[in-house]
């Protein structure tokens, strides 16, 4: 299909993207349009993000997903809760833990998959 960045988006993912459309659907009919929004906020949030890290590896989709969310919401809380006893406000916080997770994603993860590569060869 189609890809993003690095990750590419098989057929793999198609009931999972339906799942969450259901979900979505449901949250929608008993909550109204904050429930909707909640489910994709946590599934673009929480989940995509480690996934798309993950995409580079060879486990299987149902792994893949699995593991990004717990990845997604294990590590986003705890760098908040790290952050959150140094700074006086959640919410600033958690956008400083936002920043690290990205600055974390961003410089740190390439440099390791590149020496991992390099040790492979």
């Amino acid at each position: 299909m189609g890809s993003l960045g690095g990750f590419r988006i098989g057929s793999g993912y198609v009931p999972w993207i339906c799942g969450v459309a259901v979900m979505a659907a449901a949250a929608f009919f008993l909550f109204g349009l904050v429930g909707f929004r909640s489910i994709i906020a946590f599934a673009v949030l929480f989940v995509v993000p480690p996934l798309m890290f993950l995409g580079k590896t060879s486990l299987d989709v149902e792994e893949k997903i699995f593991f990004s969310l717990f990845i997604g919401l294990g590590l986003f809380s705890l760098v908040v809760f790290a952050v959150n006893q140094l700074l006086p406000s959640f919410r600033l916080s958690a956008v400083a833990a936002f920043v690290l997770v990205v600055l974390v994603a961003f410089l740190v993860v390439p440099k390791i998959l590149q020496r991992r590569q390099q040790k492979l060869q």
